[in-house]
């Protein structure tokens, strides 16, 4: 697992994050099982899954339980800019596809009116057989 480090000044975060083989190149002298004052061990946290619908994603360092971390921070869409969105994918959907999907406005996408098989195989939609159809293989 790799180990990262990061500069903290009164408890906040100062600088970015330094993965370990970068720290040891800089500070070759620290211990870095007794960090001094100013160090402190990272925990990198990969970015979540985010909903259509949130914005402004974002990162910041905090620190969370005495350990400095990623927190991973987003905003909602408000009612205008949900419904702005809704109305972009229908009009490039109203283009390029099919008549017999409908839109979702959970998820914000159009879906089939037959899953998608779940057969390892692939497969193309045939609009005007509402059904999935294999690929050839070459």
């Amino acid at each position: 697992m790799t180990r990262y480090f990061i500069k903290v000044r009164n408890g906040e975060a100062c600088d970015h994050p330094i993965i370990e083989a970068n720290f040891d190149a800089a500070f070759p002298d620290v211990d870095k099982d007794n960090l001094p004052e100013g160090f402190m061990d990272f925990v990198r946290v990969e970015q979540p899954d985010f909903h259509v619908y949130q914005k402004n994603i974002r990162c910041e360092y905090q620190l969370v339980d005495g350990v400095m971390t990623d927190v991973w921070l987003s905003d909602e869409m408000d009612g205008s800019e949900k419904l702005a969105l809704q109305d972009e994918r229908k009009a490039a959907w109203a283009v390029n596809g099919f008549a017999s999907w409908a839109f979702n406005a959970d998820s914000c996408l159009h879906e089939p009116p037959v899953a998608y098989p779940d057969d390892g195989l692939r497969y193309f939609w045939d609009e005007e057989t509402l059904s999935w159809v294999e690929v050839p293989s070459a």
